[in-house]
């Protein structure tokens, strides 16, 4: 895919910062969009998606297990 092409996807998919009740949406919610977006926008792979939000490899994967965790507590 040419930069631009990702560029605009990524546009596309911006960041909305207030849920559909019109405050702000928690910190983990935001969290967990970011890292999706990263993970789409590096084509899945959580090391580059890692290194490019700042975090380590160890720290996306325990996020993102915290968010699945979240969504389905049994």
């Amino acid at each position: 895919m040419s930069q631009q092409v990702q560029q605009e996807t990524f546009s596309a998919s911006a960041l909305r910062m207030q849920g559909d009740n019109g405050h702000f949406k928690r910190m983990e919610e935001l969290e967990k969009e970011i890292i999706q977006q990263a993970l789409d926008f590096y084509g899945g792979s959580i090391s580059e998606a890692a290194r490019r939000l700042g975090v380590g490899r160890s720290t996306l994967y325990r996020k993102l297990s915290l968010a699945a965790r979240q969504e389905d507590p049994r």
